[in-house]
């Protein structure tokens, strides 16, 4: 059985975005590990196809698999060169030759391997959220809607909570019940790091044997002090968290990528996160609910209880901190040695 999945783009920008999302989720779905989208039917490898490919990447990367280009245009292949792209995809003249160059086999414990990788990437994306939701990379065509002036407001009360916290390390277990295919209840041990400005490391131990090569996951993390830069930020209401209102904010990338937005629910009297709600233009939702104390002066999340409902995934995950150290000095290698190995 063919371990990839074949996608011929072709059309607007939206077509071709809407094409790259579903062969990615087909190819996820199917447990395949390999992404082949051919090129040479666009007209132009314009931004817009240059981002729906990278994207597609950061996708199949974060679950352990991987695209590859296919083009025999020198004017794509200029195009891919001069954007450095050429240094990041696999790029081949043929779809023949990207399906032989070393497709992945399909056995079930491959499928299980990716399936496990799929959701550890989903919960890292949520762990990267103890003190700073995720904020998307740049890529290229920027908004530059100005953020409201009442939201300016609510994030600065966020970047002054905690003002005083340099660092802290943490015990952490997060336990997932996957509600898919390989529908396995993984436990996952270690430890978080966070350092400022906004370095961020989850560092996992005693893994099952299928989930080997995931001792380490890296999330990309944001400050509320770069949000108006990524996001534009409006105050989108008010909603009712246990029983009590609590701000509503709506965060639109700047430079679109996956998801269409971000919510994010602010408990006013503590100025804490206690929710948070990716949404996705695929139909995707992933909804985090947090719980904090008070450590050593500071309010920290102890608790996290994560629903994932993506095309490729359902997932229940949660998440208890324990054993905090706050403004304990952590060695810069922890961070790197992890956004190496990204690399």
């Amino acid at each position: 059985m063919n371990s990839v999945v074949v996608a011929l783009l072709s059309g607007s920008p939206e077509a071709v975005r809407a094409q790259v999302v579903e062969a990615t989720r087909a190819t996820l779905s199917q447990g395949k590990m390999t992404l082949i989208l051919a090129l040479d039917t666009l007209q132009a490898l314009d931004d817009p196809a240059l981002n729906a490919v990278i994207i597609a990447l950061r996708t199949m990367r974060a679950a352990g698999g991987t695209v590859r280009l296919v083009t025999s245009r020198e004017d794509h292949r200029s195009r891919l060169s001069l954007t450095g792209l050429d240094r990041v995809f696999e790029i081949f003249a043929t779809v023949e030759e990207a399906e032989r160059a070393g497709a992945a086999p399909e056995s079930r414990k491959d499928r299980i391997r990716f399936a496990i990788r799929a959701a550890s990437a989903a919960i890292a994306l949520l762990i990267g959220t103890v003190l700073f939701p995720a904020a998307g990379r740049a890529q290229v065509g920027p908004n530059t809607a100005p953020s409201e002036p009442a939201a300016l407001a609510v994030l600065s009360k966020l970047i002054e909570r905690n003002a005083n916290l340099q660092s802290f390390e943490a015990d952490m277990r997060v336990e997932v019940r996957m509600l898919s295919f390989p529908f396995l209840r993984p436990v996952l041990t270690g430890k978080a790091y966070f350092k400022r400005p906004a370095s961020y490391e989850v560092v996992f131990d005693r893994l099952p044997a299928y989930a080997k090569g995931l001792e380490h996951l890296y999330a990309d993390i944001g400050s509320p002090s770069t949000w108006d830069k990524r996001f534009v930020v409006t105050v989108d209401g008010e909603r009712l968290v246990n029983g009590r209102r609590q701000i509503a904010l709506r965060m639109v990338q700047r430079v679109r990528g996956m998801l269409d937005h971000e919510e994010v629910i602010v408990d006013e009297p503590s100025w804490t996160i206690s929710e948070l709600q990716y949404h996705y233009y695929n139909g995707g939702v992933i909804a985090l609910r947090q719980g904090f104390s008070m450590i050593n002066g500071y309010a920290m999340v102890t608790s996290q209880i994560a629903e994932i409902r993506i095309p490729y995934l359902r997932a229940i995950a949660t998440a208890t901190y324990t054993g905090y150290q706050t403004n304990v000095a952590i060695d810069d290698a922890v961070f790197a040695k992890n956004r190496q190995a990204e690399q």
